[in-house]
């Protein structure tokens, strides 16, 4: 934390105390040093830190006002167990979306429990990020925050290959998303003095 909130200040401004990182992991990224007997990737980690900061300043850069509207929609991810067999699984979807003065969605936040990793090509490794980053865009990037849920992996949907059975997980995470800030499209609004956010 204390390495890439540092790279962040120096690339964009922002105070460490003014800002909070929300970690999830990849199995097809440098090692980073977080598990056992593994070395910290400290020049991997200053360059994610300078990324990041790249990413806040083109959001400054581009920020409007607008509003905010958040929803925990009633479909959630049905295709998951805990892997350490234990009875405590999440499937709700948190979704919220930024909409600019014309109504027209800028940005999507979504969260979800699930053990968030990319597919090696052996099995369905949690892959449903990829259905989401896919419908990402410059005009309107997706940021997925990992809830707490580390021990809870997707199924595999019985005989399905990995490939529909990676587009089945992702879809039923990025398909409500979407749904929620297709919902909040078209809502515009004019600034009001303490109603509107700039984002």
């Amino acid at each position: 934390y204390d390495l890439i909130s540092a790279q962040v200040t120096a690339v964009c401004g922002i105070p460490a105390g003014d800002m909070s990182l929300c970690c999830i992991h990849t199995h097809a990224a440098p090692v980073s040093g977080v598990l056992d007997e593994l070395p910290m990737g400290f020049d991997y980690l200053a360059w994610v830190g300078e990324q990041i900061g790249r990413a806040a300043l083109e959001a400054m850069e581009k920020a409007v006002p607008g509003h905010f509207a958040f929803d925990i929609p009633d479909a959630g991810i049905t295709h998951m167990y805990n892997r350490r067999g234990r009875d405590v699984i999440d499937g709700s979807i948190r979704a919220a979306s930024f909409a600019d003065e014309q109504g027209v969605v800028r940005g999507i936040i979504c969260s979800a429990s699930c053990h968030a990793v990319i597919n090696s090509g052996m099995t369905v490794s949690a892959d449903y990020l990829s259905v989401l980053n896919a419908a990402s865009t410059d005009d309107c990037p997706i940021l997925f925050l990992q809830n707490r849920g580390a021990d809870v992996d997707p199924m595999r949907g019985g005989e399905l290959d990995t490939d529909t059975a990676i587009s089945l997980v992702g879809h039923e995470l990025t398909d409500p998303v979407l749904a929620c800030a297709a919902a909040h499209a078209g809502e515009a609004r004019p600034a009001e003095e303490g109603s509107v956010t700039s984002f």
